[in-house]
C-alpha cells in the first residue's frame, strides 16, 4: 500500500510518500511422534487437532479445502502431522490411537500468536515458548 502524508502532517512541511508492504504468512506447525529418549519416528498413532475458543468450546480442525480455514493432516504411516493456516489462539492436540505397544498420550495444549510463536502449555501452569520457525514437538 502506498499513501501520502501531506504538508499538514509532516514535520518538514513537505509531502512524504510512505510505502507499506504487508505479508500475511500463514502459521504452521510440524508434529512428529517419537518414543521417549529416541529420535525414531513412531508409526500407527492417530491424532486430532482442535481449536479451543475463549469460551472453552472446541472445534475440530480437519483437512479443509477452504484456503481461509486452518488445516490439519496427520500421516500415521510416517508418524508426522502438519497444521497449517493456524490463526492465533489456543489449540489441543489429542492422540486417539497409540502405536502398538504404547499407551495413548495425554492431550497437549499450545497457543499460537500472530507472529507464529508457539507456547506449549505444560502441567502445573508452566509454559515453554518457541519463536516462529524454531519449534518442533518431538515428545508427548
Amino acid at each position: 500500500y502506498t499513501f501520502e502524508i501531506g504538508p499538514d502532517n509532516a514535520k518538514t512541511g513537505a509531502a512524504l510518500a510512505v510505502e507499506i508492504n504487508a505479508v500475511n504468512t500463514p502459521n504452521s506447525l510440524l508434529v512428529q511422534k517419537v518414543g521417549e529418549g529416541d529420535t525414531k519416528l513412531l508409526t500407527g498413532a492417530q491424532y486430532e487437532l482442535y481449536f479451543v475458543g475463549q469460551d472453552g468450546k472446541t472445534t475440530q480442525i480437519t483437512n479443509a479445502t477452504d484456503r481461509r480455514q486452518p488445516m490439519w493432516a496427520w500421516n500415521s504411516k510416517t508418524g508426522t502431522g502438519e497444521a497449517t493456516r493456524l490463526k492465533s489462539g489456543t489449540y489441543r492436540l489429542v492422540e486417539t490411537k497409540s502405536p502398538y505397544g504404547y499407551v495413548i498420550a495425554q492431550p497437549m495444549e499450545f497457543s499460537v500468536d500472530q507472529q507464529g510463536n508457539v507456547t506449549l502449555i505444560k502441567g502445573n501452569g508452566r509454559v515453554e515458548t518457541k519463536s516462529a520457525g524454531d519449534y518442533s514437538c518431538r515428545k508427548f
